[in-house]
């Protein structure tokens, strides 16, 4: 991806995803310096999962979210499908690669010998190992809007006003809003139309984000529990609870870092010392913090 699709993108992925997955961006797999745009390793039940829409439901296995600006040629694709194998060795997991594509990536698609199946949305073209999700094929409904919020020029305008004429208590409200202030200077040049003003935008997202902080807090409430009774179940609830907090707040200190890279906020010796300090909390407040604020606290 290229800015600012590659800022949005990975917001939205993020944002979205919260409270409900692991999510690490620009995540380094080959010793060449190659990153993939988001791994995605989920930690609550599928239907917290699927409560988030298409984006949600990619996100039911670990995966890898690859988004392109422009329709990815075969050859991007085999290099996604590489990265993604790599890291999967790396984390001994599998991973199933998603790439998300403006356009019909024909060559990829007959390649890769991709499908639309039974019970997907049309613009979905799975297959066991690689699938593509083709922005410009999927139904203009709520369940894709994060996704086609990924889009640029008309599909991106049409996908601006559904997140606009969303219910004032619909939970994707606080997260399309956070990031579209981020965003807001490269709106006029992605949509070709003018945008809100930065003040606006910040004024409808602070209301927003107290409208909605109730419901926010019970996900969070939820999902913890959800990792909890699973770690029970297994037998391992001390250990479980401990592995998932410290790579939880790990997880959290590469998402800053990243963050602060996106805003170019400076990640100084004394600001690295506070990171290394804080609990996995303290660092979920403060990532909250970074991208509402866009700048480093006090």
């Amino acid at each position: 991806m290229r800015q600012p699709f590659d800022a949005s993108a990975k917001a939205l992925i993020d944002a979205a995803l919260f409270g409900v997955c692991e999510v690490t961006l620009q995540a380094p797999t080959t010793p060449d310096t190659m990153y993939i745009d988001a791994v995605v390793v989920p930690i609550a039940g599928r239907e917290s999962l699927l409560s988030r829409g298409l984006l949600g439901r990619l996100s039911l296995d670990p995966c890898s979210i690859e988004v392109f600006s422009s329709t990815p040629t075969r050859l991007d694709v085999d290099h996604c499908a590489a990265r993604t194998l790599y890291a999967g060795v790396k984390a001994k997991r599998s991973l199933r690669l998603w790439v998300v594509s403006p356009g019909v990536p024909r060559s990829a698609i007959d390649g890769w010998e991709l499908k639309n199946r039974r019970g997907w949305p049309r613009g979905v073209h799975l297959g066991p190992v690689a699938s593509v999700v083709v922005l410009s094929q999927l139904p203009r409904t709520r369940d894709t809007l994060l996704l086609r919020l990924m889009s640029s020029g008309e599909r991106l305008r049409d996908a601006v006003r559904d997140a606009r004429s969303l219910p004032t208590d619909a939970w994707e409200r606080p997260i399309i809003d956070n990031v579209l202030l981020q965003m807001n200077r490269d709106l006029h040049r992605m949509t070709g139309e003018g945008s809100s003003s930065a003040e606006e935008l910040q004024m409808r997202y602070a209301e927003l984000v107290k409208i909605n902080e109730a419901e926010r807090a019970q996900w969070r409430a939820e999902a913890t529990a959800e990792g909890h009774a699973a770690g029970h179940a297994a037998g391992h609830a001390a250990g479980h609870a401990a592995g998932h907090a410290a790579g939880r707040a790990e997880a959290l200190r590469t998402a800053i870092a990243d963050l602060c890279d996106l805003l170019e906020i400076e990640l100084t010796s004394t600001r690295r010392a506070s990171l290394e300090a804080m609990s996995a909390d303290e660092l979920d407040e403060l990532r909250l913090v970074l991208k509402r604020d866009r700048r480093w606290p006090g």
